[in-house]
């Protein structure tokens, strides 16, 4: 009776578990440093904080690596009852924070396009000249006049904002209409990599129109853009359509680029 009362007391004061787990789990410790050491290694029972792992294999896998000397028996290892693979020991005075979940590595980053923007409706996508389809922008000569009368170069103007909607590249130009046009420019819609037509985005600043001669597909993003005075749309301008017409007579510089 003396003696079950003793295993009592011992259990209850934690002394009993600590002797099972001496006398039952020998398992392979992983150090700290990585090196798997065996029951019966010279270094196994100097160390003191390690994550057990059944077998010299599992500990191996997990990116361990043997010790230069005094592996022990690995055939010996045991892990501890009832708990489950891998146990980490708990070092004295030392909390053992949860392990966090491992973060999803991010995609690889696509390839990007080289490009060169010509002017507001004209880019030159991989060496290939490409119009962008149903918009028509002010020619890089071309001037208009801002909400107090004042001139600028809308043109210009035009194609600094194509250059921001490109800034992080275009992801691909599907054809659209007739292949060329008479310059031999190829007709296409751009989208850029968050997945946004250019084309629209560009009648969507107030500084490209929507080229009706052609199609009617980007009406809608004009009239927005001209009810809030966006992009040229605050002051007055000339159509590009009607500037070329007008300059194309005297051989100005509002001749599209070749």
């Amino acid at each position: 009776m003396a003696v079950l009362l003793f295993g009592a007391a011992s259990w209850a004061s934690g002394d009993f578990v600590s002797g099972l787990f001496a006398a039952e789990a020998m398992p392979v410790r992983k150090s700290r440093s990585g090196i798997c050491h065996c029951p019966g290694g010279r270094y196994y029972e100097n160390t003191g904080t390690f994550t057990a792992y059944s077998t010299i294999e599992a500990c191996l896998d997990s990116g361990g690596r043997r010790p230069k000397r005094g592996q022990g028996d690995c055939e010996k290892a045991t892990p501890a009852p009832g708990n489950p693979e891998p146990l980490r020991e708990k070092p004295k005075g030392r909390k053992i924070e949860p392990q966090s979940t491992p973060v999803r590595p991010k995609d690889p980053p696509r390839p990007r396009i080289p490009l060169k923007i010509v002017d507001g409706d004209t880019i030159d996508v991989n060496g290939i000249r490409v119009r962008l389809h149903g918009i028509d922008a002010p020619e890089t000569g071309q001037s208009c006049r801002d909400c107090k009368e004042q001139p600028y170069r809308c043109g210009e103007r035009s194609r600094e904002v194509l250059i921001l909607l490109t800034a992080g590249g275009v992801l691909r130009c599907e054809p659209a209409g007739k292949e060329r046009d008479r310059h031999g420019r190829w007709i296409a819609i751009c989208y850029a990599h968050d997945g946004a037509s250019i084309n629209a985005a560009m009648v969507r600043t107030g500084y490209a129109l929507a080229y009706r001669k052609y199609s009617t597909e980007y009406v809608a993003e004009e009239e927005k853009a001209r009810a809030g005075k966006k992009g040229m749309h605050r002051g007055r301008f000339e159509a590009p359509s009607d500037c070329r017409r007008r300059q194309r007579l005297k051989s100005t510089s509002c001749l599209p680029r070749p």
